[in-house]
């Protein structure tokens, strides 16, 4: 949506015949997702704003959006309208650059000037100028928290998570719960409605399990559910291999009172479909007054767009040691996938050794977690157990390459199971 605005409403103003770009940007508000339909309001108000001789036909199509069905279409619309029919506003071009700034920085900004006692007004260059500065110092400490953020436990320990998502009596029969994946964020902490999802591994069924909290304290919301839409990535249909079976959602969500809505999936037992889910959080949304009372009994039916969930190749693996590794080893020869990769993002073994042991979600053996110093190259090795039970073997020979500034890796797979060798192998 960025790129498109950016493209449409700055670029086209500038040619020849920027009108006919008019109707193309138009059509997209009428045919598109709230989304693109947010962008093209504000690509289409940059038309009005910079080229007056099209202010009073970029107003009238505006003036058509104000009835829109999304908020933020609605929101956009009624801004610029207003903005374009104010002739003593600031000039378009002080409106219409961008900021510096994230709309992030600027509101920690905003909120700092709240928070102190100052007697003089609030400067934007100065809260650019400081924002700026303390950008490397931030970046330090969200790549600290990255994996702690992504990865916190919401809802307690993975044997919690377990007992949660057993309780549940549409999933009875499903039977004991392989694994719970760690809870993992789809939305951010600051918005109106906050979703994390588990996922829950069974013998022969997936159950994505979606947290919603609804932060918004004039509202309580009914019917919560998620919809999941597999993404076609044109070499296998995720829904041929999982299947639908139930639903479960929220009937009455209130205010700081987290609940979680359920959507599960079937599967035969010799399938392990990987892949990814576009999902979106619905409810019906009732207003309260001051009271806490229901403004209205209809309510108003909304949707909310949440990050994509994937299946991973370490959603069915979990971790586990056995007694002598060399022997098991030895012993499943006969079943193995080599694999060859360069890993570009590892900065050096011990970030190659890291990656290797989260994607594959796999036990260390005997210390070859930890990579001595100043070496160039380096032997994990590491175990695991398939949903199935079948065990997993692992072996990674990786060395720097200077020329490259990559580390480059073999891996080697090995399990009394022929039929998963290749596909752990081939989670890199």
């Amino acid at each position: 949506p960025t790129l498109f605005r950016k493209v449409t409403g700055r670029g086209a103003p500038a040619t020849s015949c920027p009108s006919r770009y008019v109707r193309y940007i138009y059509n997209r508000i009428i045919l598109e997702n709230s989304m693109i339909r947010a962008s093209a309001v504000q690509a289409l108000a940059e038309f009005g704003l910079r080229l007056p001789e099209l202010r009073q036909s970029v107003l009238n199509l505006l003036e058509r959006i104000l009835l829109d069905t999304d908020d933020e279409v609605r929101d956009r619309a009624t801004f610029y309208v207003q903005l374009i029919r104010d002739e003593e506003g600031l000039p378009a071009a002080d409106l219409l650059a961008d900021l510096p700034i994230t709309p992030e920085e600027l509101e920690a900004s905003l909120l700092d000037y709240q928070g102190t006692a100052c007697d003089h007004p609030f400067d934007l260059d100065t809260a650019i100028s400081m924002a700026i500065s303390e950008r490397p110092a931030r970046a330090a400490l969200e790549k600290r928290d990255q994996e702690r953020d992504h990865f916190a436990p919401l809802a307690g320990t993975s044997s919690a998570l377990e007992s949660q998502v057993a309780a549940v009596p549409e999933f009875a029969q499903y039977g004991k719960v392989f694994k719970s994946c760690p809870p993992w964020r789809l939305t951010e902490d600051t918005v109106e409605y906050t979703v994390s999802c588990v996922k829950h591994i069974f013998a022969q069924h997936v159950v994505f399990e979606f947290i919603v909290c609804n932060t918004v304290s004039e509202q309580e919301l009914e019917d919560v559910t998620v919809t999941m839409e597999a993404v076609d990535d044109g070499d296998t249909d995720l829904l041929e291999i999982l299947v639908p079976d139930v639903a479960v959602d929220v009937k009455l969500l209130k205010y700081d009172q987290p609940a979680s809505c359920f959507v599960s999936f079937s599967r035969e037992a010799g399938d392990f479909p990987l892949g990814t889910f576009l999902t979106t959080l619905k409810f019906t949304a009732f207003n309260l007054d001051s009271a806490g009372v229901r403004e209205d009994e209809e309510g108003d039916e909304d949707e909310y767009p949440i990050d994509d969930i994937e299946i991973l190749t370490a959603d069915y693996t979990v971790k586990a040691s056995i007694g002598n590794f060399q022997e098991a080893w030895e012993a499943h020869a006969e079943n193995e996938s080599v694999e060859i990769f360069a890993l570009s993002s590892a900065k050096n073994l011990q970030d190659a050794v890291n990656e290797i042991l989260k994607i594959l979600c796999l036990q260390p053996v005997d210390g070859s977690e930890e990579v001595p110093a100043k070496k160039s190259k380096h032997i994990l090795y590491a175990t695991g157990v398939w949903v199935t039970g079948a065990l997993v073997l692992a072996r990674a020979r990786m060395r720097l390459n200077n020329q490259t500034r990559a580390v480059d890796l073999e891996l080697c797979i090995r399990s009394p199971d022929e039929s998963i060798i290749d596909l752990v192998a081939s989670a890199m």
